[in-house]
């Protein structure tokens, strides 16, 4: 479902980049099982998490999602469900490409 959905974003020129807590080794072993493309990137200390808001009570960060345009963060969905948040960023894509959304 991960890679999938990774396609679908780039389908829309949408680059997916992943965020977690995990060792690198950890992470390399999760795209390995899922067969991830897209890269992972690793916040081991919780610094990415803490810059965002994004809570991570006992190591464990919530799940956000988050749109930038030209540097500049345009989208948040902080009510991310995994099979819907990326139809989610999809219409928020759509919304910021027709100029509704800023």
């Amino acid at each position: 479902m991960l890679e999938s959905s990774a396609q679908k974003l780039s389908a829309a020129r949408v680059r997916a980049l992943g965020v977690s807590m995990d060792s690198i080794s950890k992470q390399r072993a999760f795209a390995d099982k899922y067969n991830l493309t897209f890269p992972l990137l690793c916040d081991v200390d919780g610094s990415m998490c803490d810059a965002f808001e994004v809570p991570h009570p006992n190591n464990r960060p919530a799940r956000f999602s988050y749109l930038f345009h030209n540097q500049k963060l345009i989208w948040v969905d902080h009510s991310v469900t995994p099979t819907k948040h990326i139809d989610h960023a999809l219409e928020a894509v759509a919304k910021h490409r027709a100029g509704k959304l800023n």
